[in-house]
């Protein structure tokens, strides 16, 4: 059985798939995030990675957010910020 790569199915659509559905903006886990127009920069899902929402550390009060070695200026959490 032949399978065409670009319209299998795969892990990350399955992800993608899950978190707009659910309304999430990204993944992260403890000292990682990724938004979900960036699905797994790193090349994998680790298997404790967890849907949340992406927070602006600019505007964002409520959340600790702690610039990272990467250089961005976001946080992914289980919680929204509040403004």
């Amino acid at each position: 059985m032949d399978i065409n790569p670009k319209s299998a199915i795969t892990v990350e659509k399955i992800v993608r798939n899950y978190l707009i559905r659910h309304r999430f903006d990204g993944l992260y886990n403890d000292g990682c995030g990724c938004a979900i127009d960036l699905l797994v920069p790193c090349g994998q899902i680790r298997g404790d990675c967890m849907p949340g929402y992406v927070n602006d550390c600019s505007t964002c009060i409520s959340l600790e957010c702690k610039r990272d070695t990467t250089g961005f200026d976001f946080i992914v959490s289980d919680e929204e910020c509040y403004k």
